[in-house]
């Protein structure tokens, strides 16, 4: 096959029958593809597009509707295919192909008809449809996705931090600190204060009741003291109980999210289980093709190989033979023919066997799509599994924190009904000490009071503490919510950069090929035509006086010249591997010298440029005809 010329053959597609198969030869420079109406230009169109990644062509309306199976191929230097057939419950799916190019925007870049997205967008001067094609083509919509995602997450974040912000203000942490600090000093006093009144009341006389004073005053610091401990244990547990909870829930919400994760593969699971008898048939049915012990393409390869063996000794035992050399002759003729025959035999026996073997690979690769699915399912049963048994530790663990807790919150009762009864045993001590001595009511009264600021002192320090750590905890998740904000900013920033970046350099890219374009082809109806950068992201139109014109005051015939140019324009810059660029005749329906110029200009500048027209009213024949110059 020529390297200037490209055959595509077609089976079962739109209206193409499925025997004989349609061959279009395609050759470089311009094919122009003619028919009457309904007789295969769309489905030829359409079998293009079934090649290419991207498409959106529903497979049930592509088959025609009295096959059950189709085909596209395409053959250069290489070979590429789709193959779709009809399943039982009357489904269409591909099954097995060899796509030309991965590049997905050739879809909407390669196929200039009145359809196409872009040409109703110029036709229409929908300018926000022409903002996201833009958008589509430079693949900055991504980053547009992205922006949206970052945004909505920055400000969940900004919202945290201002929360933690306004908790850290209602008590500030230094404030707190001073209280603290205050509070230790007054006790300080309070207790050196305690210790000098204690001490006269020593020297005061009373020797016995001075010792058991003596005695409950240690008891009394042993109590207090065990109370201290008690407190901060159940603080402890009591934190530990907290932490618990919060543990559970995340639990919850990991189970949750796992068990959507397995309901969407237990899904496909189902629809692919459904699916699998089908395909275990299927290749069941092609490895009897392939390898059956008979009838099997292997075998009938082996027997054909066998048999060509014995016929070529044959011939050369008949060579080597003098005698009867006219008999020999017509021996060897004949051999040498059924030889012939038998390698054309193998050839096609082997491209089938290749073929079937490629579909076989195929069904194996759904079959292990089944397996993996079911691998995943299983590692999150698992998971699943191990997060119940976490949550039963939890669980278990909760009522002995609680019982924990309620424990110590009866020992705390109990250690301060002791100390208020030792404080009872120590107030009569006093008066006691107070009448054997002639100790003064002032004395007395001072020593009870500066003990019960004492205690009072004790459990302020002890909340004050409490509330310390509190705002220390505020404070560590303000700072940690700051810095995730100043991520997102810097993030935020680099993205709307690199989004500005690539949709301004698309701008820049085809305001410079529209230009020469329409410079090269003499267009002269408008001294400048241009796409304006954000936010407006429009064409600007100048016509040759100077006159500023809109998008939709353009003749439909200028409309059209623009659509088929920007969208030539933007396939050479974003599609470049891709050899087709298929017009439709309608599109220059409105000026046909225009629109054989616009033609001219391309047809050097693609490999392959395909016009689809309709045949003349005196010419209509229901067949494709093909031709290789300019439509007249």
């Amino acid at each position: 096959m020529s390297r200037n010329e490209i055959k595509i053959s077609i089976e079962g597609i739109g209206g193409f029958r499925k025997s004989p198969a349609t061959v279009i030869t395609l050759k470089k420079g311009i094919s122009v593809i003619t028919a009457s109406n309904a007789v295969g230009k769309s489905s030829f169109v359409k079998a293009l597009l079934l090649l290419c990644p991207g498409n959106t062509l529903n497979l049930e309306d592509i088959l025609n509707e009295y096959e059950t199976s189709g085909s596209v191929n395409l053959e250069d230097e290489r070979h590429f295919y789709v193959q779709i057939l009809k399943t039982p419950d009357d489904k269409v799916k591909i099954v097995s192909n060899k796509l030309m190019w991965d590049d997905r925007r050739a879809v909407n870049l390669g196929f200039c008809n009145p359809d196409s997205p872009l040409v109703q967008m110029i036709r229409e001067g929908n300018r926000e449809l022409f903002k996201r094609w833009l958008r589509d083509i430079s693949g900055s919509s991504y980053y547009e996705t992205a922006i949206k995602i970052v945004t909505n997450l920055l400000r969940e974040k900004e919202v945290e931090k201002k929360e933690s912000e306004q908790a850290i203000k209602v008590s500030e942490l230094d404030d707190l600190e001073k209280d603290i600090l205050d509070s230790k000093n007054e006790k300080n006093a309070i207790d050196l204060e305690l210790s000098n009144a204690e001490k006269k009341v020593a020297k005061l006389g009373a020797a016995d009741e001075t010792i058991k004073y003596e005695k409950l005053k240690k008891e009394l610091e042993k109590k207090v003291k065990d109370l201290n401990k008690s407190i901060d244990e159940r603080n402890k547990k009591e934190r530990e109980l907290e932490k618990n909870a919060k543990k559970q829930e995340e639990i919850i919400k990991e189970k949750l999210s796992i068990q959507e994760e397995m309901n969407y593969l237990e899904k496909e699971l189902e629809k692919k289980k459904k699916e699998e008898a089908l395909i275990n048939k299927q290749k069941n049915e092609i490895n009897l093709k392939l390898y059956g012990e008979k009838s099997g393409i292997s075998a009938q390869i082996t027997a054909l190989k066998t048999s060509s063996e014995k016929d070529q000794a044959a011939i050369d035992n008949l060579k080597a033979q003098k005698a009867g050399e006219a008999v020999i002759g017509e021996c060897i003729l004949l051999l040498t023919r059924r030889l012939d025959e038998a390698k054309e035999e193998i050839k096609k026996l082997e491209e089938q066997k290749a073929l079937l073997e490629e579909e076989f690979k195929n069904y194996s690769s759904q079959l292990d799509e089944i397996k993996r699915i079911n691998r995943e399912l299983q590692a999150y049963q698992r998971e699943i599994l191990s997060l119940n048994k976490e949550t039963t530790n939890l669980e278990n663990k909760g009522p002995i924190l609680k019982t924990a807790i309620k424990n110590l919150t009866d020992q705390i009762t109990t250690i301060n009904r002791e100390i208020s009864e030792i404080e009872k045993q120590m107030k009569r001590n006093i008066e006691i000490v107070q009448e054997l001595t002639g100790m003064s009511e002032d004395l007395k009264n001072k020593i009870i009071n500066l003990q019960k600021q004492s205690r009072d002192l004790d459990k302020k320090l002890q909340q004050l503490e409490k509330e310390k750590q509190q705002k220390l905890e505020v404070q560590d998740k303000f700072q940690d919510a700051s810095h995730i904000v100043d991520e997102l900013e810097k993030f935020l920033s680099y993205l709307e950069q690199r989004y500005h970046y690539i949709i301004y350099g698309v701008v820049a890219q085809l305001n410079h090929e529209l230009s020469e374009i329409f410079n090269l082809m003499e267009y002269t109806n408008f001294s400048e035509i241009m796409i304006r950068n954000e936010p407006e992201l429009d064409f600007q139109l100048t016509r040759k006086d100077g006159v500023n014109t809109k998008l939709s005051r353009l003749s439909s015939s200028e409309k059209l010249t623009l659509a088929i140019i920007t969208m030539f324009v933007a396939k050479q810059a974003y599609a470049p591997d891709f050899p087709f660029f298929i017009i439709d005749e309608v599109m220059g329906a409105y000026d046909k010298t225009r629109f054989n110029r616009i033609l001219k200009f391309i047809q050097n500048k693609v490999p392959y440029l395909i016009v689809t027209s309709m045949s003349p009213f005196e010419e209509t024949k229901d067949e494709i005809n093909v031709t290789y110059t300019l439509p007249s």
